[in-house]
């Protein structure tokens, strides 16, 4: 008696989560582009992992490929360089994040002041688009500001000054300002919109009182 019962209130509880499904159900339908591009462009990519288990041969493509389990990772960190790689990777992610945290508040309390709603929607929006930009876009952009040939920092700004062209790509001195910069500018417009939905979401009789 006690399962059927206990069976019986699986059940009515089964129905009532499906009865808020269906009650919902536009709430759910607009969740459904956003799923489908965090799994397009973040989770079926991740397939390509395999390739790092594998000894990649061009003309066998990585699913034909030798699998070689963790002998490629054996001989990486045989080297000194695997040392290197994780020491930038970590301090590069952690100047990232302090880069980043920074301008994004900044950005926040920059907009909160900003009265005009059509003002504050575009500014958000112009600030926003670079976060929905895939890094290959972002690097043709740099590409396309720093070519040492044809770049515009080079023709339209140093050129004009009387300063000589920079190479920008073969000098290493210039890269951490250049992927620091290209990370911020993608990564600070979501984190601004982040901080400004907090910050609206504040009780503005709370900041009265504390003055």
């Amino acid at each position: 008696m006690d399962n059927i019962r206990s069976k019986a209130i699986v059940a009515v509880k089964d129905w009532g989560q499906w009865k808020a499904i269906i009650r919902h159900k536009a709430l759910y339908m607009l969740m459904i582009p956003g799923i489908l591009y965090l799994l397009i462009n973040n989770y079926i990519p991740m397939f390509g992992i395999i390739i790092a288990f594998k000894n990649f041969n061009y003309t066998k493509g990585f699913l034909g490929s030798e699998w070689v389990y963790f002998n490629n990772f054996k001989y990486l960190f045989a080297t000194g360089d695997a040392f290197i790689m994780t020491r930038n990777t970590l301090g590069y992610n952690a100047v990232f994040i302090i880069v980043n945290l920074f301008l994004s508040l900044a950005m926040a309390l920059l907009l909160n002041e900003v009265r005009q709603n059509f003002a504050k929607r575009f500014y958000q929006t112009t600030l926003l688009l670079p976060f929905f930009l895939s890094m290959v876009v972002v690097a043709y952009l740099v590409y396309a500001l720093l070519n040492p040939a044809s770049g515009l920092v080079n023709m339209s700004i140093l050129k004009p000054l009387g300063i000589e062209p920079v190479s920008w790509y073969l000098e290493t001195k210039y890269w951490p300002y250049i992927l620091v910069i290209a990370n911020a500018w993608k990564g600070v417009g979501y984190g601004g919109v982040i901080y400004i939905a907090a910050i609206t979401g504040i009780d503005t009789d709370i900041m009265r009182l504390q003055r």
